[in-house]
């Protein structure tokens, strides 16, 4: 079966993409086998990750979907990467 997603957009929104600017931090989504090996290491469960809402700016422009696990590369002062986790909600 087919199945269609349709998404509004305000056309401020489609003015400017969000991942473009600086202080905005990469963000992936996690395949089922690194979910599993984040949940180990961290031992804890999908509902103990912080939430991202599926209407949030990046979720919705990479078409995050509800239970993804998001992969965020954060840069600190020392310039050090530091991974974050977020489970879409």
């Amino acid at each position: 079966p087919v199945t269609t997603m349709l998404q509004y957009w305000s056309a401020k929104d489609l003015m400017t993409n969000p991942t473009r600017h600086r202080i905005v931090p990469k963000h992936r989504c996690l395949e089922d086998e690194e979910v599993r090996k984040v949940l180990s290491e961290y031992s804890c469960t999908l509902d103990q990750l912080p939430g991202m809402l599926v209407t949030d700016r990046i979720a919705r422009h990479y078409n995050f979907g509800k239970g993804d696990v998001i992969e965020i590369k954060r840069h600190g002062f020392s310039h050090e990467e530091t991974k974050y986790y977020r489970r879409v909600v």
